[in-house]
């Protein structure tokens, strides 16, 4: 377990909110890891293009992975709940773990989005990505 006093990253969303997540927790993003290395994580590292509700729910996501990193019997039905989302969370989640470069949460989310379209035919998928993206505006 770790502590309470545990050394914290700032982090600035696409609305400039500051958030404050757990260096160990953080360090599950290559990007986050760069810029700590680089010494550019400071302060706070500019998310510019991830929202403040797309990146609470990539710090629940990263934290559940420390969380439960001995234990992958709670870990898949932590994931298996985290997915249930709709289009547009699915996207963010896509767009927001390639650009921090978390691989877990880009597998898990591009494999729920295959998931999500197997066996549709092309008309089928091209609406539900049209749908998709109109939820977004």
């Amino acid at each position: 377990m770790s502590s309470s006093s545990e050394e914290r990253i700032a982090v600035k969303s696409y609305e400039g909110e500051v958030v404050y997540i757990k260096k160990t927790v953080a360090q599950q993003s290559l990007f986050i890891q760069r810029k700590i290395k680089l010494n550019q994580a400071g302060p706070p590292i500019d998310l510019e293009l991830i929202t403040t509700a797309t990146l609470n729910k990539v710090v629940d996501y990263c934290n559940h992975q420390v969380e439960f990193a001995d234990d992958k019997a709670a870990l898949n039905s932590f994931e298996a709940q985290f997915v249930k989302i709709d289009g547009k969370t699915l996207f963010s989640l896509i767009h927001a773990a390639h650009f921090l470069k978390i691989y877990t949460l880009m597998n898990l989310t591009c494999q729920t989005l295959s998931d999500k379209i197997k066996g549709k035919n092309m008309e089928e998928m091209e609406e539900a990505v049209r749908n998709w993206r109109d939820n977004q505006e």
